[in-house]
């Protein structure tokens, strides 16, 4: 019962990106969506009390896959930032089509945003596990991490196929902002090639 559950929310929540891609979320109706997706108008009220609930829904379950850097403090820590910044892309990729979709001109206006406070949220954590210290400058320089991140994420999935870089190469590519920040400041804790860049080291 549970997989013909799961299989009818995944129906719904594909009909609503897939008509996101047409037009705007706004002017979508409940109608629309259930036809879409093949189920019964009941069937539609039975997992979501409306349009909003089932965008919120979709939202939730994507930012629930996605991590950046987990604390020391979280149940799970990242043992390796390299590796979960690379998991991170990877997490983007697979949910390519949804995220064209809500950060797209149809649809959530306030979803990039969330993103990116989302990665900022996590970088800051990054640093003070790494011993940053919390000075003036560091609340810019998680701004614009979180930035450069999102938005190159969000430029790959957007680029063919055939051009796409692989998830290592995204992450190599996003932290050589980040790279530059430690090496400028001499008061920054020191981080190796390998840390910042995973085993293959810098590469540009």
């Amino acid at each position: 019962m549970t997989d013909r559950s799961d299989k009818t929310k995944e129906a719904i929540k594909h009909a609503l990106i897939a008509l996101m891609e047409r037009e705007p979320f706004e002017v979508i109706s409940v109608k629309q969506i259930v036809a879409a997706s093949g189920v019964g108008r009941s069937t539609f009220y039975a997992y979501f009390e409306d349009k909003q609930d089932l965008l919120e829904s979709i939202e939730t379950e994507f930012f629930e896959d996605l991590s950046l850097y987990r604390s020391r403090r979280s149940l799970a820590p990242t043992k390796n930032p390299f590796d979960d910044m690379c998991k991170w892309y990877r997490t983007c990729y697979a949910w390519d089509r949804a995220l064209r979709a809500l950060t797209g001109p149809n649809g959530d206006p306030r979803f990039a945003g969330r993103l990116i406070a989302k990665a900022s949220a996590e970088l800051h954590d990054m640093m003070d596990d790494e011993g940053v210290p919390r000075d003036n400058m560091r609340p810019y320089f998680e701004t614009m991490l979180g930035r450069s991140y999102v938005g190159l994420a969000l430029y790959a999935i957007r680029a063919p196929q055939s051009e796409r870089l692989d998830p290592m190469r995204l992450a190599q590519i996003a932290n050589h902002t980040r790279a530059a920040f430690f090496r400028e400041y001499d008061w920054a804790p020191r981080l190796s090639d390998e840390q910042l860049f995973g085993e293959a080291g810098e590469i540009l």
